[in-house]
């Protein structure tokens, strides 16, 4: 099985991740709430509403498909380890985030856990930043191609998965 995380981008039309998960096998579609991230100071609850009503859109359009959303809360890597173990879990597809210091940190982590766990994590580019590049020479050809890449293909079809999922906590208990 092959988890999908999704981070910011929240819909299943255009998703290359999604799109390049389903290809590979089974997909587990996961948001992982993580309280951590929700307590640093340019998150709001405005933000947190938003993003309630985005991952129920999420999940139907995921049920439609055949599989809702799993939602879980904690660390990103001790919820990914929970699920290795109640899983047999082949890879782990993400975007590459772009976002804070704490996001970068974050991913850092998962994918430093990914090798130790032995799964496989791909991590495809999301739009036109790119990370860890020495100057901004070259930028813009590389911008340019990506936005010339076609549209990825929502999957026809995903296969349920047993996961259970836990319901989003209330804006004030997070």
């Amino acid at each position: 099985m092959n988890i999908v995380w999704f981070k910011r981008d929240l819909r299943v039309w255009d998703h290359e991740v999604l799109a390049a998960a389903a290809a590979a096998g089974p997909v587990l579609p996961l948001y992982i709430l993580e309280p951590a991230l929700w307590a640093q100071p340019d998150l709001s609850a405005r933000h947190y509403a938003f993003l309630k009503e985005s991952l129920e859109a999420l999940s139907a359009s995921l049920a439609h498909l055949g599989q809702p959303l799993i939602i879980r809360t904690g660390d990103a890597v001790e919820v990914l380890a929970e699920l290795a173990t109640e899983n047999d879990i082949s890879a782990i597809y993400a975007h590459q985030e772009t976002w804070n210091g704490w996001t970068y940190d974050r991913d850092r982590c998962v994918i430093a856990w990914a090798k130790s766990a032995q799964i496989a994590f791909y991590e495809f580019q999301q739009h036109g930043v790119h990370r860890a590049m020495n100057s901004r020479r070259g930028w813009a050809p590389k911008w340019d191609a990506m936005m010339r890449q076609p549209v990825s293909p929502v999957p026809d079809r995903l296969a349920p998965v047993k996961a259970h999922t836990t319901p989003l906590p209330t804006t004030a208990e997070l």
